[in-house]
């Protein structure tokens, strides 16, 4: 499994610039990680490299984060609501090729709040994936980072673990 972000030298130039013909053969799986959607459901990606990397014909996974990071999940993730973002993304990953998502950015992590969990995303996630699911063969992962602080928090999974579909 490799991570790709692609593009990188526009972002920080000087930076040695990696096409996606570079990735090594021996990662089976890509995840891509410039990719992001905004409050109004506007997916932001680069779409002729997204086709560079799918051309690749390695499964991609895109790694979703949101315009305003972590603070949109609080205030996006709501009890049996439906999320019009859902489908847009289920639509993209057709109609380009990608095998799922993987859900990042679920917490903030700043020198100032380090590692806060909105309690209210936990019990509200099982929803949302359920929509971005829908009736797709998408695989769809949490990006849950290996802290004991987050582990332990019961908020974190809560509903997820306790999910029977």
């Amino acid at each position: 499994m490799c991570k790709f972000k692609g593009n990188m030298d526009l972002a920080y130039p000087g930076v040695l610039k990696l096409d996606p013909k570079d990735i090594p053969c021996e990662c089976d799986l890509i995840i891509y990680t410039r990719f992001s959607i905004d409050l109004k459901s506007r997916l932001n990606i680069d779409k002729e490299l997204i086709q560079q990397v799918v051309a690749l014909k390695k499964p991609v996974i895109l790694e979703l984060n949101h315009e305003t990071r972590s603070a949109h999940w609080g205030s996006l993730l709501k009890p049996s609501k439906q999320y019009k973002e859902t489908k847009v993304l289920r639509d993209f990953a057709s109609a380009n090729n990608i095998s799922g998502f993987l859900i990042a950015e679920l917490f903030v992590d700043d020198d100032n709040t380090f590692l806060q969990f909105n309690p209210n995303v936990g019990p509200n996630l099982p929803c949302y994936i359920s929509q971005l699911k829908g009736d797709s063969n998408l695989i769809i992962g949490l990006g849950i980072p290996p802290y004991g602080i987050l582990i332990k928090n019961t908020c974190v999974c809560c509903g997820l673990y306790s999910r029977t579909d």
